[in-house]
């Protein structure tokens, strides 16, 4: 037991063997994975193989074709079987490329002649059953852009503008109303700021507003648009008040629908420990993200590391 005052001096810290000392040196690992994202092309096309083996029914081999076709785009291409008639549904922006060298059962199928056909709008053809075949045939479809156009009113429908002093503030109401009800809603949106008399308006992406001075001349005064223009992005416009609202005007909405496509990229997470003593290999392992250990005999740890994924430990 001590007593008074002491000065004491420390010498040495004994930390136990079975600690592990996380510093700046050995604290640095990184994650490189694959991530799939969904990409906007003008222009997409698909290369679908179709198998028609002996003895299969007419409705497996139209089941066959879709199957195959839904796997690789989805429903935008149909085969439908009606009677001894086959109908092909095609999307509005979706083409169906079959030819002679390497479709050549469907052809046969759709009772057309051994020349190449693109199917673009829906059609009906004869059913004939195809005979069999050990080589797959393969049909394209390729997805285009489609532009969609909506007109939209600048003022709502049998509404009377009587309250002059709050019209212009009802007009721009009244217009993201007519958006959502056309069923657009959110394509774009007009705020209007009546303390600083500015308008802004936010067209989303793939959008278009084209305004025209012969169809919305006095609704174009309004936003200070002295000419023909076509918004996108987020534009502001100094408002000019006027005594009438703009009847009868109109702009026009034009939406552009993309084909998508997964695209797998690959991306590296770059991860640090905490720095500072761990009691245990348990409490150090479970400071890893994303990673999983396991002991194994003889000292040994299995390291868990998800799928399609790499890890770079620092040495140290």
């Amino acid at each position: 037991m001590l007593t008074g005052a002491w000065e004491v001096g420390l010498s040495e810290i004994f930390v136990p063997r079975t600690w592990f000392n996380i510093g700046n040196h050995n604290n640095k690992y990184s994650i490189t994975y694959e991530e799939t994202k969904i990409v906007e092309k003008d222009y997409v096309e698909y290369d679908i193989r179709v198998k028609i083996d002996e003895g299969t029914t007419d409705e497996d081999v139209i089941d066959n074709i879709n199957q195959s076709i839904e796997e690789k785009c989805g429903h935008f291409v149909l085969f439908a079987l009606d009677h001894r008639n086959i109908n092909v549904h095609t999307a509005p922006n979706y083409e169906l490329h079959l030819t002679a060298a390497d479709a050549p059962r469907l052809l046969t199928m759709l009772n057309l002649p051994r020349e190449d056909r693109i199917i673009k709008t829906s059609e009906s053809f004869v059913f004939r059953k195809p005979s069999k075949t050990n080589k797959d045939n393969v049909l394209k479809i390729i997805a285009r852009n489609l532009k969609r156009h909506f007109i939209i009113r600048t003022t709502r429908f049998n509404h009377k503008y009587t309250d002059i002093d709050n019209l212009h503030h009802e007009l721009f109401q009244h217009i993201n109303f007519n958006l959502m009800q056309t069923g657009i809603g959110g394509a774009a949106d007009f705020i209007f700021d009546f303390k600083e008399d500015k308008v802004e308006i936010t067209v989303q992406k793939n959008v278009e507003l084209e305004f025209r001075l012969l169809y919305a001349p006095i609704f174009m005064r309004m936003l200070s648009m002295t000419k023909d223009v076509v918004l996108t992005g987020k534009t502001l416009h100094v408002l000019q008040k006027v005594d009438r609202p703009p009847l009868n005007e109109y702009f026009r909405v034009s939406i552009t629908d993309k084909p998508t496509i997964p695209e797998k990229v690959k991306k590296t997470e770059h991860l640090e420990l905490e720095v500072g003593f761990y009691k245990n290999s348990e409490q150090l392992f479970s400071s890893f993200k994303h990673l999983a250990f396991n002991h194994l005999a003889n000292n040994k740890v299995k390291i868990h590391i998800p799928d399609t994924s790499t890890v770079n430990l620092q040495d140290g």
